[in-house]
């Protein structure tokens, strides 16, 4: 296993300033950062070139961990056309900058429902084949209301087919009401991909009962997630989300990743 970060938002120094990003990776690395979860959003929100920006990482000694897209398969009346175009325009870029694995999210914050579900399944099927074309895994996430708890992930993916994959939330998990650990067990052979956050219980935080914490200090145990997952044959990256700052700072995160990676490496 080796630690990520999620290249998802602008990010932030200590005091609450925007980072140059160059830099904040470059301070990740010292703290055993290997890869970058690179987010197609946050590249053109901050006018960033795609090859460029790869070319760049890959000087500082890191790899694209992997590449994610927002698409919609889910709203009524989304234009699955254009979220499957999307699908593969990443697919190229994975091909062309030799990443193994897209990531897809979008329209599970606002829908929920078995009608909702049908779609979400019918158009994951149709992206599974452009990517399995491509020689790519496809996952999608445990997050808002839809495939928000572990069953309801397992009930997706098992009807899209047997090659679609998942990314483990461990953080999303609490938000749902359900258990990370048991996600691992019931999902672990189909999970390429985790993104590592946690919670700990606030009443008075709102929309959620909940507040971040540095991940080593939540309710969901990553060691023994990472544990399970390796059991199941998980080699990929543990990737730090940022979202929790001031209360979970990246270089804490993705310190904690890294020891999470080492303590799961085999010995000898």
């Amino acid at each position: 296993m080796k630690a990520s970060y999620m290249f998802m938002s602008d990010p932030r120094a200590n005091d609450g300033t925007v980072m140059d990003w160059v830099e904040c990776l470059a301070e990740l690395k010292q703290n055993g950062l290997d890869g970058v979860d690179v987010f197609a959003r946050q590249l053109a929100k901050m006018g960033l070139a795609t090859d460029a920006f790869m070319a760049r990482i890959r000087d500082m000694g890191l790899v694209p961990a992997v590449y994610c897209i927002h698409t919609d398969f889910i709203s009524p009346g989304a234009d699955v056309q254009a979220s499957l175009d999307a699908v593969r325009a990443g697919a190229e870029v994975c091909v062309k900058h030799g990443i193994g694995h897209l990531f897809s999210a979008g329209g599970q914050h606002t829908n929920s429902g078995p009608a909702a579900m049908d779609r979400y399944v019918a158009g994951l099927q149709q992206a599974l084949e452009i990517t399995r074309q491509a020689g790519l895994a496809l996952s999608i996430e445990n997050a808002g209301q839809m495939c928000h708890t572990w069953q309801s992930l397992l009930e997706c993916v098992e009807r899209v087919g047997p090659d679609m994959k998942v990314t483990l939330d461990g953080g999303n998990f609490i938000l749902a009401g359900s258990d990370a650990i048991e996600a691992a067990e019931h999902l672990g052979p189909r999970v390429v991909h985790v993104h590592v956050k946690n919670f700990v219980p606030d009443p008075d935080h709102r929309p959620y009962p909940y507040r971040y914490c540095p991940p080593d200090q939540g309710i969901t145990d990553y060691r023994r997630l990472v544990t399970i997952l390796a059991q199941a044959g998980f080699d990929g990256f543990l990737a730090f989300e940022p979202e929790g700052w001031p209360d979970a700072p990246a270089p804490q995160g993705v310190r904690y990743c890294a020891q999470l990676a080492s303590m799961a490496a085999p010995s000898g």
